[in-house]
């Protein structure tokens, strides 16, 4: 319910494509950006591609068909869709594999043209990660290869440093300001490797008391480049 709440106040429709039926889910948001009713939007693949703006199709559905072949790492596209009053509403959409078959896609649908206007576009998937990061209830942060920090929240901030007050004290710092260099690179090695990997660290807070976290750590594309996402957990209560 939390989730459907954020997804919700920031105007993000999400879906579900399975792709064997080509039954697809479409979330209440979604239909009503394109200002549809959701009982008049037929779950399937064609609501989609009927809605495409013609100059969009081709490339869109070729770049649907790449990414299920395995010829491209990640779906991230942007394309116009159909609203109800036969304008056409700029979408930026990413999604991924649910199942490890690759069976269920899902994703998210975000207008480009909505309460985010005068922005540019990298200046809009910035906000849109900050906001979905900020309200995170764990911590989260995101750093390029060279562990140069991108984005981080609140939450995320005592674990990289007991002086610092926010998150505008820890932005384009290294994580090797704050861990052994050894340690980061060690990660970050296994991390190209595995792609995905969970580690455990103790830190100690303000206070002095040693606190324990867990973090799962995974490389995403972020605006076409690799990035490391880090989604930090305190487990002090299980030690």
């Amino acid at each position: 319910m939390e989730l459907q709440s954020f997804l919700q106040d920031f105007n993000i429709g999400h879906w579900q494509w399975n792709i064997n039926t080509n039954q697809v889910t479409y979330s209440d948001v979604w239909c009503s950006q394109l200002g549809r009713n959701a009982h008049e939007v037929e779950s399937s693949l064609s609501t989609f591609e009927n809605l495409l703006h013609p100059n969009d199709k081709e490339a869109t559905m070729n770049r649907v068909r790449q990414f299920i072949a395995h010829e491209i790492d990640n779906f991230s596209s942007i394309f116009r869709l159909q609203h109800s009053d036969g304008t056409f509403i700029e979408i930026f959409s990413t999604g991924n594999f649910l199942d490890k078959e690759r069976t269920i896609l899902r994703g998210i649908h975000i207008p480009t043209n909505n309460i985010y206007q005068g922005f540019t576009r990298n200046q809009f998937y910035e906000f849109s990660i900050s906001k979905i990061i900020s309200t995170a209830k764990s911590g989260v942060f995101v750093s390029n290869l060279n562990g140069n920090i991108k984005y981080l929240n609140s939450t995320a901030v005592n674990f990289f440093s007991k002086d610092a007050h926010s998150p505008e004290d820890i932005l384009e710092r290294n994580i090797a300001e704050f861990y052994p260099e050894s340690i980061i690179f060690s990660t970050l090695a296994k991390l190209f490797i595995k792609q995905k990997m969970t580690r455990e660290y103790a830190v100690e807070d303000k206070s002095g008391v040693t606190k324990f976290y867990e973090i799962d750590f995974t490389i995403e594309k972020v605006f076409n480049e690799n990035m490391v996402i880090g989604i930090i957990r305190d487990i002090s209560h299980k030690k």
